[in-house]
């Protein structure tokens, strides 16, 4: 036997050894061999007899599945998925490709293609999937005779087994055979038959808790009798009639992301053929826009990785356009499981029949933040009354799903770390589904915030007065008797400003954590003797320039005192509610790199003047270059009075 033979072969098997090795990773609760059928039984009891009694549960089936393949298979498009499936599961997909290029095959040829794909998947018993394929291709190319060639059919029958090994890996493997009809003619050529034998892999993270991600790999080879056509069928054929007549591996690796709540499926693959193609990176997108039907609209956009040097396989497109409708059908079980117990009297007629049916529903519910769609995941739900178990929102999603309850109104109380207790009402209808969004609103803990107030010689201070500003809130905080500034504040940002008498005020910005303390220093410098600012009407003068490097917004150190001066000035005038930070400089140079240069040395107030404590929201910075001179730009004492920073109150 051949390496090319033993290679695909151990592909092939590996996947089945590895599921028939493996035990069911599901309980016997949410799993069962085939359609599960209610049965009569007869039990003659002895002394010590039996009877039955049985608990009913339900397994809901996924949100979003992956939805059909190419070849009417599970899968995103070329890539196959190796998602577990249930008994009696039938899904109808039908899709047309389009593509339209010049000079793709010949020099100043042009070509047009569409294509028409008709399948389905069927599922007879648990994780066995069998699939067929009936495809009809028209090709036009002005440089080929004829122009216009019409495929009457090619067929693909396929069967596919996947296994859940572990609770987030699922694996197996399918076998496709492909009948081509030979070129002009409309019967099939067994001649011509092709296989494909391929490993199927799906890794789920959400199955983990975390993400939403799911990952698929597709390892084979495609077999066919070598060049069952003959030389006569060349690489036009091959791409017109969408005819591959040699040996290749196959890969394809695939990913998609599944969000439920928009209903929304959209993927991302790449597969080729090994030698000659065809290689494809594809993006696509699947909506289901129902939640009781599984309704999917496909769109697909293949783009051409390689052309490679085909001779007997089909020439890769540059791009490939795919719309596509799929409509599945995914059956609900209801798993029975019999317990036995000791009785003291034979079952008579009455007892067989048992008690008379039940008739329930169910809720399925999500639970959101107030004020957004954000999802509350861990939520506890308890279904006050029922005396059934607790459940748990999703840690992702934020949904839930009850188990069946009788018809009626019943009240959900709902818990979160962080969140008010919400209550809501739900009233279960007989077999149905009732859907049911809850709101927690969060809560508002606070956090703890320590100030400490130092002179400039780092000794503490104790007669300053502290206040924290965030928003529209102004708290004071209050002196310890252990010397430091304490108060409780909600979390969130606040600026903390701390003033005392013959000192500078200044401040920070403090982040308060949830349940902790946060830390914080400030150190007042001593006021110098004469003031450098004056707070005016409509403006803050300075007595003094402030300085900065050469052709730069560096604030030179000898000009962070008159910025000090500036802040105190501000917290001392409370009234102050708007300050236009406005950046000037003579007109030596280019005009628009001195307003660049203008607007950073403005920039570079502000930040500094944020640092020590001022809101960012009282401040604003404008650079106007050399537009707005104060005095005569030709003499060197006029430029220098030009170049300047102005602090304007505008309220």
């Amino acid at each position: 036997m051949s390496r090319f033979w033993l290679v695909i072969v151990a592909l092939f098997l590996f996947p089945l050894f590895l599921s028939a090795q493996t035990p069911n990773p599901l309980t016997a609760a949410d799993s069962h061999k085939g359609p599960v059928k209610a049965t009569d039984s007869k039990t003659e009891v002895k002394p010590a007899g039996t009877t039955e009694s049985s608990q009913n549960t339900s397994r809901e089936y996924p949100d979003l599945s992956t939805g059909g393949a190419y070849f009417g298979e599970t899968g995103l498009w070329k890539v196959s998925s190796a998602e577990p499936l249930k008994a009696l599961g039938l899904r109808l997909n039908i899709h047309g490709e389009w593509f339209y290029f010049r000079e793709f095959l010949i020099k100043g040829d042009t070509t047009h293609r569409q294509v028409g794909d008709l399948s389905f998947g069927v599922v007879p018993y648990d994780n066995l999937e069998i699939f067929a394929l009936y495809q009809t291709i028209s090709t036009y190319n002005d440089k080929v005779v004829p122009r216009l060639q019409l495929s009457q059919g090619n067929i693909s029958l396929g069967v596919r087994y996947a296994y859940p090994v572990l609770k987030y890996l699922s694996t197996g493997a399918s076998a496709i055979i492909t009948l081509n009809t030979k070129p002009g003619d409309s019967t099939y050529s067994f001649d011509a038959t092709g296989y494909t034998l391929k490993s199927v892999t799906t890794f789920d993270a959400k199955s983990l808790g975390i993400g939403f991600l799911r990952l698929h790999l597709n390892l084979g080879a495609y077999l066919i009798q070598d060049k069952p056509f003959g030389e006569n069928f060349n690489i036009y054929s091959h791409y017109l009639l969408n005819m591959n007549e040699q040996k290749q591996f196959l890969f394809g690796f695939g990913a998609d992301f599944p969000l439920r709540k928009e209903r929304l499926l959209p993927f991302t693959e790449v597969s080729f053929g090994y030698p000659d193609g065809p290689g494809y990176a594809s993006g696509g997108i699947k909506y289901q826009p129902f939640e009781k039907f599984d309704l999917t609209f496909d769109l697909v956009a293949e783009f051409g990785i390689f052309r490679g040097t085909p001779r007997y396989a089909p020439t890769t497109q540059h791009y490939n356009i795919v719309l596509g409708l799929s409509y599945g059908i995914k059956p609900s079980y209801e798993v029975k499981v019999v317990k036995e117990k000791v009785v003291e009297k034979v079952c008579d007629e009455s007892c067989r029949k048992g008690p008379p049916p039940v008739e329930t529903g169910f809720a399925k519910g999500f639970v959101y933040e107030e004020g957004s769609e954000t999802a509350v995941g861990n939520a506890i739900i308890v279904m006050e009354g029922t005396g059934l178990t607790n459940l748990a929102t999703d840690p992702i999603y934020g949904d839930f799903t009850t188990p069946p309850l009788s018809p009626g109104k019943y009240n959900f109380s709902i818990f979160k770390d962080g969140y008010e207790p919400a209550m809501a009402v739900v009233e279960i209808k007989k077999n149905d589904k009732s859907i049911v969004k809850i709101y927690l609103k969060k809560k508002i803990v606070d956090g703890t915030i320590v100030v400490n107030v130092l002179d400039s010689k780092g000794v503490k201070i104790s007669d300053a007065e502290v206040t924290a500003v965030s928003g529209d809130r102004q708290v004071e905080i209050k002196r310890t008797e252990e010397g430091v500034y304490k108060s409780k504040l909600p979390a969130g940002k606040w600026y903390v400003v701390a003033k005392s008498e013959h000192r500078l005020s200044t401040g920070k910005i403090a982040e308060v954590q949830l349940n902790s303390e946060t830390s914080l220093e400030l150190q007042l410098k001593d006021k110098p003797k004469d003031t450098l600012v004056i707070v005016e009407k409509d403006r803050i003068t300075l007595k003094k320039k402030i300085q900065f490097a050469k052709n730069s917004a560096k604030i030179m150190g000898n000009s962070t005192i008159i910025l000090d001066m500036v802040v105190d000035a501000i917290n001392s005038n409370p009234k102050i509610k708007k300050v236009k930070i406005e950046g000037h400089t003579d007109d030596t140079g280019n005009r628009e790199k001195n307003i660049k240069l203008s607007q950073e040395r403005a920039d570079a107030v502000k930040d500094y003047l944020i640092k020590q404590g001022i809101r960012e929201e009282l401040l604003e910075a404008t650079g106007y270059g050399p537009d707005k001179p104060i005095s005569s730009n030709k003499t060197a004492k006029g430029r220098e009075q030009n170049r300047r920073v102005e602090f304007i109150i505008e309220e």
